[in-house]
Formats: C-alpha cells, sequence, structure tokens
C-alpha cells in the first residue's frame, strides 16, 4: 500500500510540475500594449507573434486603428478621440462618456495616463481619459 501511495504522490507531483512549468504565449496577434514613446507620448506597442513578443512602442500620440483627435466631419462618419456625442455608437472608440463640466465627448477606457493619447492629459479616477 505505501509503495502503491508513493506511485500515485509522484505520479501527480510529476503531471503538476509539467502544467506548471509549461510556456505561455506572451501575446496574441492583434493584441495592444500602452507604452510610452522616445518622445514623451503615450503609445502602444503591438505584438510581435513570430517573436511571441510586444515590438517597439508606436502609435505615438495615437490608437492603432482610430483617427484620434482629427475632428468629426459629419453625417455618417464617427466621432474621432473627444469630439461631441450623444450615444457609444457615434465615437470611433465605442465610448461616449458624459464629462461632468464638458459634456460628452469620445473617449476610451483606462488604467493609467500611458493608456490615454493626446489630446487627452491622462487617466481620470472614472477609468476613462480626461478630456483636454
Amino acid at each position: 500500500m505505501y509503495f502503491g501511495l508513493q506511485v500515485t504522490c509522484t505520479t501527480l507531483f510529476t503531471l503538476l510540475l509539467l502544467i506548471g512549468c509549461s510556456p505561455k504565449q506572451a501575446c496574441y496577434e492583434g493584441d495592444y500594449m500602452a507604452c510610452t514613446c522616445d518622445n514623451g507620448q503615450p503609445g502602444f506597442a503591438a505584438c510581435d507573434v513570430d517573436a511571441d513578443a510586444y515590438g517597439e512602442c508606436a502609435y505615438c500620440g495615437s490608437v492603432p486603428g482610430l483617427t484620434i483627435g482629427q475632428g468629426g466631419t459629419g453625417g455618417s462618419e464617427l466621432a474621432a478621440f473627444m469630439d461631441n456625442c450623444t450615444q457609444n455608437s457615434d465615437c470611433e472608440t465605442g465610448l461616449c462618456f458624459n464629462y461632468t463640466s464638458k459634456g460628452p465627448k469620445c473617449t476610451l477606457p483606462c488604467e493609467s495616463d500611458t493608456d490615454c493619447p493626446s489630446p487627452s492629459p491622462g487617466c481620470n479616477n472614472k477609468g476613462v481619459c480626461k478630456a483636454p
């Protein structure tokens, strides 16, 4: 009985060790990570799937896939970052937030100041980029 228990415990320990030591993928295609560019502007680093890591900080002062700060042109166009809006579907960013003193503007969710591109001065305590 002691031998059987020892074999079972050894097998279980070995399996747990193998599972715990299996390599994890650092990032996935289409992932971006907030970063600070060499010029001090907030930016985003894209996942390099071949290297299984994030590349250098790029997209300085902008958000990948969005036209930031260019202003909306009306019609069926979506409003750009920090343009006025009435609902989430109005915004390229997908988020229309009603700022107490500035009114509703298209913004982005954030956790730190580096998540917010210009012209936003940073992240507020509600988890969205501040309006300038």
